[in-house]
């Protein structure tokens, strides 16, 4: 079935999925029995007012809790651009799944150590695989690290954002396609998708945006004309759309969980500063102790048949922290649904109280087997409620 939506986005009750699905503006959408809902060209995604835009464009859909939708689970403050970088680097859908035409691709078996109690891959591991799809691209054109010190710039990440579909799990072969996109002055942003290789299934995509600095000043710089010329060998891609600022997170009152952490050596990278993904980890960390401090039971969190993940991730990196550094996690939460919260975490330097990164992630409780999302136990609910915004002025 072929439906036309000229509206900025719709949202479509898909009864093989058995969940609600996104679509956008400017696309014919086609409904398969095994596939459910897909896109044929996706131009950008919008998360705007979810509730009402679904009741006016499917107002028979079953009543749930849009916030516990993990398709849906970015809420207001996300604005995921999946394909804005030009038509000749657009996403696309072929008999396979989703894929980025033009793209560089690497293949990772997931490892025992990559997964964690649930049995699934951790959020960390996702920036990982990212990490090293953008390394090992980069160094099959020469851009070393060592040269690129030599020369004395470096490439630190402003911003990471991850989207996760569905999980992965242990054994499985992922593809992590990755392509350039959006370049700006001293920056420049790298997309990515990560399909199952046995199925097509897409499980997640991301974007990370990468800022060219010098190394004695950290500052920004400009990237250089060989850098550009190497990378888009056919021209740049035309003027970037305006940036997706970062979400401002609502006030979080007096509700706050505050944990401390010195950084170990093995938090750091090669560039001697902490790898970007262990600031996730750090919030992670930050936001089960809150919990769990809260009253949440562990052996109702290992026992259950039900299981906390990750819908969405959106890391913004302020600062750089290195050894002997001691920082300050601060953690609270909003948009408490029926199955998920967003946790907010902001990270300072204890020292001198500079910012160094901001967090937004969404957690959704759901069923192992069916991976849909089911509502949290009164336990679970209670510790986070602990922790939940009651004044978001200002």
């Amino acid at each position: 079935m072929l439906r036309r939506c000229p509206t900025t986005i719709a949202y479509v009750w898909s009864s093989a999925r058995g969940q609600f699905c996104l679509a956008t503006r400017w696309s014919t959408l086609r409904v398969e029995p095994d596939r459910g809902l897909s896109a044929r060209s996706r131009r950008q995604w919008y998360f705007g007012d979810l509730e009402a835009h679904l009741r006016e464009r499917s107002p028979a859909a079953p009543r749930q809790d849009l916030r516990d939708v993990p398709q849906l689970a970015a809420a207001s403050s996300l604005i995921y651009i999946g394909n804005a970088i030009m038509n000749q680097q657009r996403i696309i859908q072929d008999k396979k799944g989703d894929s980025i035409q033009g793209s560089y691709s690497r293949l990772f078996r997931v490892r025992w150590q990559e997964c964690g109690a649930y049995g699934i891959v951790d959020p960390i591991h996702y920036i990982y695989f990212m990490q090293e799809t953008s390394m090992a691209h980069a160094t099959e054109h020469g851009y070393t690290t060592g040269r690129e010190l030599k020369k004395g710039r470096a490439w630190v990440i402003r911003e990471t954002e991850i989207e996760y579909l569905r999980p992965i799990r242990y054994g499985d072969t992922v593809k992590v396609s990755m392509q350039i996109g959006e370049l700006r002055r001293t920056s420049v942003t790298r997309f990515y998708e990560f399909n199952v290789e046995t199925t097509g299934v897409l499980v997640a995509r991301s974007r990370s945006e990468f800022v060219c600095v010098n190394v004695e000043t950290q500052l920004p710089i400009a990237i250089p004309e060989d850098v550009i010329t190497e990378f888009f060998p056919a021209g740049i891609p035309g003027k970037p759309l305006p940036r997706n600022r970062f979400p401002k997170a609502p006030h979080p009152a007096h509700n706050v969980f505050q944990m401390r952490k010195k950084v170990e050596f093995r938090d750091l990278d090669m560039l001697r500063h902490v790898n970007n993904a262990t600031y996730l980890s750090y919030m992670i960390t930050s936001g089960i102790e809150a919990t769990v401090r809260g009253g949440l039971p562990w052996k109702l969190v290992m026992d259950s048949k039900d299981m906390n993940v990750s819908s969405w991730s959106r890391v913004l990196y302020q600062g750089q922290a290195k050894i002997e550094d001691e920082l300050e996690i601060t953690t609270y939460c909003s948009d408490v649904g029926q199955s998920s919260a967003v946790f907010h975490d902001s990270i300072v330097r204890v020292s001198d109280r500079a910012p160094i990164a901001l967090g937004h992630t969404r957690w959704v409780w759901i069923n192992r087997n069916t991976l849909m999302p089911h509502p949290m136990p009164a336990e679970v609910r209670a510790a986070i409620e602990k922790l939940a915004i009651i004044d978001e002025a200002g």
